[in-house]
């Protein structure tokens, strides 16, 4: 281990970041060509990166066979003390924003939903946060305009991401799902509820809403 400038040699590189996310993760004995394959690294440089870990003392490695085995070292004490709390309070991060924005907007929501990049692992494409907000009626929706400014200022003090938040109201949201809206339907794919009511409960509802009208 390094005590000047530590993390320059464990966590310089993408691929160790990539390798000791993976292990801290998994909490499984793997080879070397099992964990670049998992991730997506090419096999030496997988190797690379192992061997420099086992080096500092933060990977176990073991030899069973003809094969190389390693594991996080649970008694090393980078390991366990600082890069373990460290990767999973990364792992946190988007709970934490979820309830940022929960917490700002559920009292006005009928329905809270991320989309975009950042369910989709695209965040290199973009730094917005997507949301689409659902609100019961108008007086709803001009109190969650008043709020907006506010939280796109505060997510991006504290996560540095812009926040994009499409606003509608339900009879509105049931209005662009009827007509086959291509924005609707990619979010009724691929978007997560963080709060309130599926797509199926939304369109159940409005629709007896609309009936009783």
């Amino acid at each position: 281990m390094h005590f000047q400038d530590t993390f320059d040699t464990v966590l310089g590189q993408r691929s160790k970041v990539k390798l000791l996310r993976y292990l801290f993760s998994c909490q499984e004995e793997l080879t070397g060509r099992q964990i670049a394959k998992k991730i997506g690294l090419s096999h030496l440089k997988a190797h690379q990166a192992l061997k420099e870990l086992a080096d500092q003392g933060i990977v176990c490695v073991k030899i069973v066979g003809n094969a190389m085995i390693y594991q996080i070292n649970p008694n090393n004490l980078l390991a366990r003390d600082i890069l373990k709390p460290l990767f999973k309070s990364e792992k946190e991060l988007l709970l934490t924003l979820c309830d940022h924005i929960t917490k700002r907007f559920k009292i006005f929501a009928v329905s809270l939903i991320l989309f975009g990049n950042v369910i989709h692992d695209e965040e290199e494409n973009g730094n917005n946060i997507d949301i689409l907000l659902v609100v019961r009626d108008e007086m709803n929706l001009k109190a969650v305009e008043k709020e907006v400014e506010v939280e796109i200022n505060e997510v991006y003090q504290s996560f540095g991401n812009y926040l994009r938040p499409l606003i509608i109201k339900a009879d509105e949201f049931y209005r662009r799902y009827r007509v086959g809206d291509p924005m609707i339907l990619q979010i009724e794919k691929t978007g997560k509820v963080i709060y309130g009511k599926a797509f199926s409960e939304m369109l159940n509802g409005t629709e007896i809403a609309y009936k009783i009208a």
